[in-house]
Parts: C-alpha cells; sequence; structure tokens
C-alpha cells in the first residue's frame, strides 16, 4: 500500500522504483526465505502507479480505488505462484475469502496512511538533494 501510495505522490521520481526493488528483496528474504513474489510485484506497482498517475485525478477516492485493485491483485498473483510451487495450497474459496478479508484491511490501512506517505513523498522525495533547490 504505501509503496503504490509514494508511487501516486511522486510520479516523476524514478528512484522510488529501486526503493521498491530494494523494499521487495527484503520482503521476501523476511517472509518467504527466497526471492519473488515482493521482489517482482513491488517494483512493478510503483512503476504502475507512476504511470496511473499521470491520468488519474489526484483525489483520494481515485486512488482507494486503484489501491483497493492492485493489492487485489496482489493477493491473487501470491496465490497462484504459491499454488503453482506448491508452497502451500489453497482452495479457491478461501483466496476469495481472503480477497473479501484483504480489501477491509487494504481500505483501513490506506485512510490511515494516505496523509502519512503524501506528506513524507512531497517533502522528501527518495534520492531527491533538496539542498539544491533551497535559496
Amino acid at each position: 500500500i504505501s509503496v503504490m501510495l509514494i508511487g501516486f505522490f511522486d510520479d516523476t521520481n524514478k528512484n522510488e522504483i529501486w526503493l521498491a526493488l530494494g523494499t521487495g528483496i527484503v520482503a521476501d528474504i523476511y517472509f518467504y526465505g527466497f526471492i519473488g513474489i515482493y521482489t517482482v510485484f513491488l517494483p512493478f506497482s510503483c512503476w504502475i502507479c507512476q504511470k496511473i498517475a499521470r491520468f488519474l485525478p489526484e483525489i483520494f477516492w481515485a486512488r482507494l480505488i486503484v489501491v483497493l485493485l492492485g493489492t487485489t491483485v496482489f493477493v491473487a498473483y501470491s496465490w497462484l505462484i504459491f499454488n503453482m510451487v506448491s508452497v502451500a495450497t489453497t482452495s479457491l474459496h478461501g483466496l476469495l475469502m481472503s480477497l473479501l478479508v484483504n480489501l477491509g484491511w487494504t481500505a483501513g490501512f490506506f485512510v490511515c496512511l494516505y496523509w502519512i506517505w503524501g506528506n513524507l513523498a512531497q517533502d522528501y522525495p527518495f534520492l531527491i538533494d533538496l539542498n539544491a533547490y533551497r535559496v
């Protein structure tokens, strides 16, 4: 959610894709012990949110819908990968139930984090030297 929000708020900073890649590697190693799911999805979601932000109105509800769709795609993507490699086997009913829970948690976290990440991304952009712009 945070990576997608950063992509929305600072859509011209290409360095954030590298931040998402590093975050994905750390998350994969921490949660799964192997590199793959987060390492692929986080940079892709940051990149796609940066592209969508140029056409999407800068309003709360439009961004909420995109983040809800993005996290839904992530849950379905990880379910598909885990079932393909037999790391975990969950039924389609289990996927649908987890998608419903995911939508609720995502909406809650989005509401809590929207203004925090908005202010951070605008006031402290990743790997941009703001001293060059100060007088």
